[in-house]
């Protein structure tokens, strides 16, 4: 058993590895210009990235305006903490919000293969890498659009591999096959799949990332996490909320989206959670959802 302890006075834990301040290490200023704070994130961004094991991200009670749609963490990282809770937060984007790469080449088609096996079998791997995740898919249920909306899906993370095939850490959860039918070859976005697929991850997805305690303003738009696990915890949102997509887990805990926005459930969410929250809708579009908890 692995026990971490604290000496602080209020017996605050000890489980970070480094944390860094929005404000005082990058020079983010509650009611600050958007250029200003926008450029905090930048410089946390690409610091986070060189960092290991579990970081704490604080951003001090107060008000911070940032560009359009920023993104945190969309560089990667390993496993990140943003404590931010008395704030308001305006033009949010969302974190890491990574996947597949939206083209048509960093895919292949594997053959036939029953679940429970740890093998797939492909014409080249080259695409691959051992240690990186994967996501696999079968059976395209829309055409269009990103990420994928497959029927049959699930993320692997590669063990080994050779010339043509690919081992994983853990079974297959599903069989899938080769022979079924491909709607949209020449669609122009990602490649939508369908026959057995099996999709390349960047490397900012392979995250974890909780956002605690913030408030966000309206954006018009849902706030993304595209990466493995996305936690939302004690967060309150105007209108629009957290979409779940691209991940093994996401979590809603004690957050309230009580505006007019609600929320969608996307693509492609091997696990999502809800638990002692508020949102006004929660839309599902797809059957892409492996398991769902309320």
């Amino acid at each position: 058993m692995s026990l971490q302890l604290s000496s602080s006075a209020n017996g605050t834990r000890n489980t970070f590895d480094q944390t860094v301040n929005l404000v005082s290490d990058y020079g983010a200023e509650s009611g600050g210009s958007q250029a200003t704070n926008s450029a905090a994130v930048s410089a946390f961004n690409t610091a986070y990235a060189g960092f290991s094991g579990h970081t704490q991200l604080i951003i001090p009670p107060g008000s911070y305006n940032f560009n359009t749609s920023e993104i945190f963490a969309e560089l990667g990282g390993s496993r990140l903490t943003i404590t931010a809770h008395g704030t308001t937060l305006s033009n949010v984007g969302g974190f890491a919000n990574s996947g597949p790469n939206n083209d048509w080449t960093h895919h292949a088609n594997f053959d036939t293969v029953s679940a429970g096996a740890y093998t797939i079998a492909m014409a080249d791997t080259s695409l691959f890498t051992a240690g990186k995740w994967v996501l696999l898919s079968a059976i395209d249920m829309q055409g269009f659009g990103y990420p994928p909306n497959p029927a049959i899906f699930e993320f692997k993370k590669i063990a080994s591999k050779d010339a043509t095939s690919l081992t994983f850490t853990e079974p297959l959860a599903y069989s899938y096959k080769s022979t079924y039918p491909n709607y949209e070859p020449g669609n122009p976005e990602i490649y939508q799949g369908g026959p057995a697929t099996v999709y390349v991850l960047r490397d900012p997805w392979d995250q974890e990332i909780e956002f605690r305690g913030a408030s966000f303003t309206d954006t018009g738009n849902l706030f993304y996490g595209k990466c493995r696990v996305a936690l939302w915890t004690d967060c309150t949102f105007a209108t629009f909320g957290p979409c779940p997509t691209m991940n093994v887990l996401f979590r809603s805990l004690r957050c309230t989206g009580a505006g007019t926005g609600g929320l969608e459930v996307d693509k492609c969410i091997q696990r999502a959670e809800f638990i002692n929250s508020m949102h006004r809708a929660v839309d599902f579009q797809s059957a892409s959802v492996n398991d769902l908890y309320v």
